[in-house]
């Protein structure tokens, strides 16, 4: 104990999200098409729009955290669909973090639909009231403290989405909350205008997106190669 310190020079480094991407969806709606139909086709078609660019944003954002991700995880063999396997999975995904002072923000895994089957049979045969809650109600979406995500097969893809080159087929990701940015100025948009020498009105409905893994934070989220 010397009662002195030394001073050191405080660095930064810039740190930006940028929205770089749009997703759209656009069609031709014929006045006598939406007159002479029982249902509201053009509601109708504004909502299956904007569920697909919805998707598409999810295969964007997933993919481009995914990337940003600096630590690396890989399953046992059989990966999530072998039931015996979920246990420790979670087990070692939550140790991969713990420790952390943000991991208080909760935790998050993102599987496609055909991992969801371990879960399910894990769920069954564990304990008492959680495998009564399984067998009476199917999956609940949490398992060992991790809110578990379903998104369709084919979201974690080798191709290129855009702006971004991804190399994410056979990988799944795990983090912690709120450590990464999604960026969608004024969120999904639509609009309708008339098209010279056709009836009825084009549609189309877009999002301006971008995502960012913050680089004190990248190691908080976890790259999962599927064994």
């Amino acid at each position: 104990m010397a009662g002195t310190y030394t001073v050191d020079t405080a660095t930064t480094v810039d740190d930006t999200c940028t929205v770089s991407d749009q997703v759209e969806s656009a069609v031709h709606l014929y006045e006598f098409e939406q007159t002479l139909s029982r249902a509201d086709l053009y509601q109708s078609f504004v909502d299956d729009m904007t569920a697909c660019v919805a998707v598409s944003i999810d295969k964007f954002v997933l993919n481009k955290v995914l990337d940003g991700a600096t630590t690396t995880y890989s399953t046992p063999a059989g990966g999530f669909t072998t039931p015996g396997n979920i246990n420790q999975i979670i087990a070692d995904l939550c140790g991969k973090v713990a420790g952390y002072s943000d991991a208080y923000k909760g935790l998050f895994l993102v599987i496609e639909n055909t991992d969801l089957s371990g879960f399910i049979q894990a769920g069954m045969s564990s304990g008492f009231s959680f495998a009564d809650m399984t067998l009476n109600n199917g999956f609940a979406g949490r398992y060992g403290g991790v809110d578990v995500y379903v998104v369709r097969t084919g979201t974690f893809v080798t191709a290129t989405v855009g702006t971004l080159t991804a190399t994410n087929s056979g990988h799944r990701l795990f983090g912690v909350k709120n450590v990464a940015t999604y960026a969608a100025p004024r969120g999904i948009q639509y609009d309708e205008k008339k098209v010279t020498q056709k009836t009825g009105r084009e549609i189309v409905v877009w999002a301006n997106i971008g995502a960012k893994v913050w680089t004190p934070k990248a190691a908080l989220l976890v790259d999962i190669t599927i064994a």
